[in-house]
């Protein structure tokens, strides 16, 4: 069992009873007595229909079954009646428990007896009276014989952890209780860390016990499911993971048992793609990273990514003894018509460019994006897709002028609101991209400085000035006399009229 909690003056019982016995149920399915799980009464108390005034225990589990509760950091407990979602952490999903199921059970009392042995804990329904309170839980026998009960307070619910039956034929027999009164103050939890006993006679006893007693199936826990590269710009997730009943998108969270097989089901259309491996965080792990389907295992709530390659193809034009390989030439490179499954991207670089020839340009198509004469280049990337290396016959000349163009639009913003300056920057009809802009406007003295696409285009969002008139926007290329190939500066104008 977890500890004690105390659940002050609210009459949450029925919270503190299902969750404890979730709790419990959730360390015995782990055979670890000391996983730490601590999880929100108040998530229950506030969200599951009930309120400090009582509440129904099939309702209460119906709730844990179908929203769950996230752990009690999320969503501390306040001992008072708050809207749904009051206090409760921006990430509660993903750090949300369910129960797989429950059931009433009989409440005789071998069954219940059967029940604690086989499964675990049950929760059950008791009168309580106005001397419980009061009651010395090592005087069991104050329940036992005669005892006439007046004063109700009310109904109360609390788990049943285990009995003691003293011997065949007597009747001293009795159950052990766990109570959520904390573990100090009344006599009834005073010196037993908020646990009581209670006679098994159906005459005295629990009472009402032989009326609702529930047990609960097994634990789950939230996992966020990914797909990666998360480079990929496309709207929808580069594939799915199919684990824990359902069929998971990028960012989608699944409930899963301890125990669940997750399968990475790729792209629509395939075509490029392949798995690569998965890699999982928090209480998430999985026998091996490159199955697939993977067997996995959840100690607590965690994320599980199914990593995927895009086919990248290498193209050297015209086909020479040139090759294209990442970063730089550290390695043989890839060679005209090779094709390789990657998940890193970044910049490539042209390798052993035979006498003769230098670099025209870098193009790309499919789902990659890069251009212009930078080496190494910048390449972005949606999918599958294909780079090529332009060759041309003689040497580059050096400094290479460049071209810079700038437009607002609107062109006649009007005055407070908002309107987007753009351009491209180019060299010899190359778009370049990764080069720094510079723009000035003409009603501030702030300046802002913003890096071209691989195309060599750029966009920025600005805000007309308070005041009607019109004003000039100046775009800056310092220049790029640092690289093999020397561009150099160039500049551009846009005009804004102000209403």
């Amino acid at each position: 069992m977890t500890p004690v909690k105390d659940q002050g003056s609210c009459g949450s019982c029925w919270a503190f009873a299902s969750v404890g016995d979730m709790e419990a149920q959730y360390q015995i399915n782990k055979g670890n007595p000391s996983t730490g799980i601590d999880l929100s009464e108040q998530n229950v108390l506030q969200c599951s229909g009930g309120s400090c005034s009582g509440w129904y225990l099939s309702n209460t589990l119906d709730f844990l079954e179908n929203s769950g509760t996230p752990d009690e950091a999320c969503n501390p407990y306040a001992a008072t009646d708050h809207p749904c979602g009051t206090s409760r952490c921006s990430d509660y999903l993903s750090r949300t428990y369910k129960i797989t199921g429950w059931t009433w059970i009989s409440t005789d009392t071998a069954n219940i007896k059967n029940w604690l042995y086989t499964h675990g804990p049950v929760m059950v329904w008791m009168p309580v009276f106005s001397d419980f309170p009061w009651y010395d839980a090592n005087f069991w026998q104050y329940y036992f014989y005669g005892h006439s009960p007046s004063g109700s307070y009310g109904g109360h619910f609390v788990v049943i952890v285990g009995w003691d039956d003293q011997g065949s034929g007597t009747s001293d027999d009795y159950w052990i209780a766990r109570n959520s009164w904390g573990t100090s103050g009344g006599d009834v939890n005073s010196g037993y860390g908020g646990y009581f006993y209670m006679t098994q006679d159906p005459t005295n006893g629990f009472f009402g016990i032989y009326q609702e007693a529930a047990i609960i199936s097994d634990i789950t826990v939230a996992i966020v499911f990914y797909s990666t590269p998360s480079s990929f710009v496309s709207a929808s997730s580069p594939g799915s993971t199919a684990a824990c009943g359902g069929t998971f998108t990028n960012g989608q969270i699944g409930s899963c048992s301890s125990s669940f097989s997750a399968t990475a089901n790729l792209p629509s259309p395939s075509t490029g793609w392949q798995f690569d491996h998965w890699s999982w965080t928090g209480g998430v792990s999985c026998s091996s990273s490159s199955a697939n389907p993977a067997t996995c295992s959840a100690s607590g709530g965690g994320s599980l990514t199914a990593v995927y390659a895009a086919q990248v193809t290498f193209v050297t034009n015209p086909s020479s003894t040139a090759s294209i390989d990442w970063g730089s030439c550290s390695g043989p490179g890839y060679g005209n018509g090779q094709s390789i499954f990657s998940t890193s991207y970044g910049s490539v670089a042209a390798c052993y460019v035979p006498s003769g020839y230098t670099l025209s340009s870098w193009s790309c198509s499919g789902g990659l994006a890069c251009s212009g004469w930078n080496d190494p280049t910048l390449v972005t990337f949606n999918g599958p897709g294909t780079i090529t290396l332009n060759l041309k016959t003689g040497s580059l000349t050096n400094p290479v002028s460049t071209s810079l163009t700038a437009s607002a639009s609107p062109a006649n913003p009007v005055h407070g609101t908002s309107f987007t300056v753009s351009g491209t920057l180019t060299a010899n009809g190359v778009g370049l991209g990764g080069e720094q802009i510079v723009l000035v406007f003409g009603w501030t003295s702030s300046i802002v400085t913003v890096t071209t696409q691989p195309d060599g285009s750029f966009s920025y969002i600005a805000t007309a000035p308070a005041t009607a008139g019109s004003y000039k926007i100046q775009a800056f290329f310092l220049g790029d006399l640092g690289g093999s190939t020397q561009y150099l500066p160039s500049t551009a104008t846009a005009t804004i009229n102000v209403s």
